[in-house]
């Protein structure tokens, strides 16, 4: 039977194993640092601690901390912290601080624990192996006075042995002190996302389903979330410590610990919480597929023959063969059925797959990123204001489920726990902000504020000698008139696609992408801004030319109908795309570029030279493009190039709108308030060839930071961050297996009645 013995049962005569050293003072500078004694188990010992068995083998240490400048080789002993330091993120507060006149003792053992009663559904390796045993290994610091002598204080904690498994063990910590367990399991959570963010982000995949040239928007309720479980399996270090009386510390974080049986790399698995959620977005993207109500295609299916079919029917039907591209000349209701059968059994499948992979890409990416020193979670319990809750938080830690505390951190006052980290907080590093800010009375102001940060993120795994690296690069800015904003970015990222053996991965083991984001809130949507967000649409390759008219429709009668709308467009260019993407970019290609910057100057509503991208192209892209190659030409120059080649087409009008208005989307104004064009497009092109040379020959991974300075320089500007996404978007359509990697989205949310509502556009 397992029994509630010490450790002095296990570890034999402690006194003659530490021989000289029993009659010395714990704080005797001169003593062994940090191990006292390491003594192989040569029986093993059954335990019980409340229900939870384990038996104690294989190998127990005694440390000893005594000075600040000691080093704790499981990193729970440390000098205290200046007050006055910050942090780094995520980084874990050493639980035990050295203080005056004191002296630490730590105990370790290493155990298989096996659940009997209540641990049987913990999640930290609790039903690990065959059996339901694991093995872990237990950590107990226990703080002494320096005056104390080591015979008799070794022997005192052993008679009273604590661990972290026990409520009431953690409960008895005195101030100063720690439990700890080192075990491999798996940490349990749950992450929610909303399906309107799936859509933006993944609607291109969708799109692959229809036939070329077809656009669509699937329209569902900003609320609308899909719940999964996330399973992450690791070896994770929990602590137990004290501060003061009245208040336990609780921690979680990786653990590197040498010499450990640890699995080669974390595990990171989610699954659907309740599947059911998918129903909605399922019919929402069904139907936007289809471009009818679900209820009418059903019923027109119903008919037998296409004899039977209405004027209206017949018409829908047609459509919907060509919007799903199925073969024949001849429509024939039971080619039709099947084809919208097989749509939609692909819909749902792909909905949950790309839902997964956002879910889980989120976690993995966040947990990849975090060190062994970072906290996954940090809290602090209050033992009075919990009560009998508090062993109930206790077992939520050792289960690894996260849920319950974070819930009741949440509302600290009310529940006793207040969190103090979790693993998906946001932990951006801003590198530069700069901003101005006007005020017109008390009813309109302008405001703008440019950001920018890089951030990168390196995980080495020196066991295994190898390293994971992630990079973050961001430019943007955002401004504010009146009720109305704007803001751009544009984010260059990198990431490791798994571990790369030794130190640091080259440039040619990481994925790329780069995502343009151009933002507007409109607090009353008009007809001219319909125009305008429908025209950057199709010159992004978001909306079909064919497509415009009716996405202007949509969008004006959102914008007659509700208030306080979001607009935004998306262009991201998967890693697939990196191949073409970079030397395309890197081939400083004035005649290509002068066509963009034509195609991406303004639409104006009242001149028929500015309301289509292809007269704006032949008006200006040989105007941008000489002025990209000559130098001597001024902004001034090419405003009046743009005026006379204006009145050579015959538009009187914008003629004279070019030549004396001081509009800022006159082709001069454009070119002296976006300024240094020229030099702006050559740091780009100079950027991405240094990045591609760097991926082609093997070079390191730090090249992408002067790279993404370089690049970054092309797309600071709104204007040519606008030139940018149609320079992309005409090189990558004119190769339909590339188009497919490019994600492109028109994002619209608005207010509808008590909800708030999403509407995501795309084509294919």
């Amino acid at each position: 039977m397992p029994r509630n013995l010490d450790l002095g049962d296990i570890l034999g005569d402690v006194d003659l194993q530490l021989a000289e050293h029993v009659t010395r003072r714990l704080g005797d500078p001169e003593l062994p640092n940090p191990t006292l004694l390491t003594r192989s188990v040569e029986r093993e010992v059954p335990i019980a601690r409340d229900d939870l068995e384990f038996t104690v083998g294989g190998e127990a240490t005694i440390d000893i901390f005594n000075q600040p400048e000691d080093e704790d080789p499981a990193g729970l002993f440390a000098d205290a912290p200046d007050p006055g330091a910050k942090p780094r993120d995520l980084e874990l507060r050493t639980p035990v601080h050295f203080a005056a006149n004191s002296a630490w003792l730590a105990y370790r053992t290493s155990a298989e624990v096996k659940a009997t009663g209540g641990f049987k559904a913990a999640k930290f390796g609790f039903a690990g192996k065959a059996g339901g045993e694991v093995s872990v290994r237990f950590h107990d610091y226990r703080r002494h006075d320096a005056e104390d002598l080591v015979g008799p204080s070794v022997a005192r904690d052993l008679a009273t042995a604590r661990f972290a498994v026990s409520a009431g063990d953690v409960r008895s910590l005195a101030p100063g002190e720690a439990l700890a367990l080192e075990v491999n399991g798996t940490l349990g959570a749950s992450v929610s996302l909303k399906w309107s963010d799936v859509f933006t982000s993944h609607i291109g995949a969708l799109g692959q389903l229809l036939a070329p040239g077809e656009d669509f928007g699937v329209k569902v309720g900003a609320s609308l979330r899909a719940s999964f479980k996330v399973d992450i399996e690791d070896h994770f270090l929990v602590v137990f410590s004290r501060r003061k009386p009245g208040e336990v510390e609780v921690a979680v974080r990786k653990s590197d610990r040498k010499g450990f049986a640890v699995r080669a790399a974390a595990r990171v698995s989610v699954r659907f919480a309740d599947k059911a959620q998918t129903e909605e977005a399922l019919r929402a993207a069904i139907e936007a597929l289809l471009g009818e109500p679900l209820a009418q295609v059903r019923e027109l299916l119903a008919k037998p023959r296409v004899a039977d079919l209405d004027p209206r029917e017949r018409a829908a039907a047609e459509r919907l063969v060509d919007r799903l591209r199925i073969e024949g000349a001849r429509l024939r209701l039971s080619a039709l059925r099947k084809r919208v059968e097989t749509l939609e059994t692909e819909t749902a499948a792909l909905l949950e797959k790309i839902a997964k992979q956002k879910a889980q890409f989120a976690v993995d990416f966040d947990y990849s990123r975090t060190r062994s020193e970072d906290a996954l979670i940090e809290a602090t319990f209050d033992e009075t204001h919990l009560g009998d809750d508090f062993n109930v938080l206790h077992r939520a830690m050792l289960g690894g489920d996260f849920e319950r505390v974070l819930e009741s951190g949440s509302s600290a006052e009310a529940t006793g726990v207040t969190l103090h980290r979790f693993l998906q907080q946001d932990t951006v590093k801003t590198r530069k902000s700069w901003g101005v800010s006007l005020d017109f009375g008390d009813l309109f102001s302008v405001r703008g504020k440019a950001r920018s940060y890089v951030r990168e993120t390196m995980r080495r795994d020196r066991r295994l000698d190898r390293s994971r690296f992630s990079f973050t690069a961001l430019e943007g800015y955002a401004g504010k008139w009146g009720r109305d904003s704007c803001e751009w970015k544009t984010t260059l990222s990198a990431k490791s696609r798994g571990w790369t053996p030794g130190a640091a991965p080259g440039a040619d083991a990481l994925d790329y992408s780069l995502h343009l984001l151009m933002q507007y809130e409109e607090g009353r949507l008009t007809g001219r801004d319909a125009g305008r967000f429908v025209d950057l649409g199709v010159i992004w390759g978001i909306v079909t030319a064919g497509g415009a008219r009716a996405a202007r429709d949509r969008l004006e009668r959102v914008g007659e109908a509700h208030s306080d709308v979001e607009v935004s467009f998306h262009l991201k260019f998967r890693k697939s795309t990196f191949a073409v993407l970079l030397p395309l970019l890197g081939a400083d290609d004035a005649r290509g570029i002068g066509v963009a910057l034509g195609r991406a100057v303004p639409w104006l509503a009242d001149e028929p030279g500015r309301d289509t991208p292809l007269v704006r192209q032949l008006l200006y892209g040989s105007l941008w493009r000489q002025y990209l190659e000559d130098a001597s030409l001024s902004a001034e120059d090419l405003g009046g190039a743009a005026s006379e080649a204006a009145r050579r087409a015959g538009h009187a009008g914008l003629a004279g709108f070019e030549r004396r208005s001081k509009h800022w989307w006159t082709l001069g104004r454009l070119a002296e308030k976006n300024g240094d064009t020229r030099g702006r497009w050559r740091e780009l092109a100079r950027g991405a060839r240094r990045l591609n040379e760097a991926i082609a020959g093997g070079g390191p991974h730090t090249e992408i930071r002067e790279a993404a300075r370089l690049m970054s320089r092309g797309w600071e500007h709104a204007f040519h961050m606008r030139a940018l996404g149609v320079y992309l978007t005409e090189a990558f359509r004119a190769h339909p297996h590339l188009w497919a990697g490019v994600n492109r989205s028109l994002r619209v949310e608005y207010r509808q009645g008590e909800e708030r509502v999403v509407l995501n556009f795309s084509s294919t």
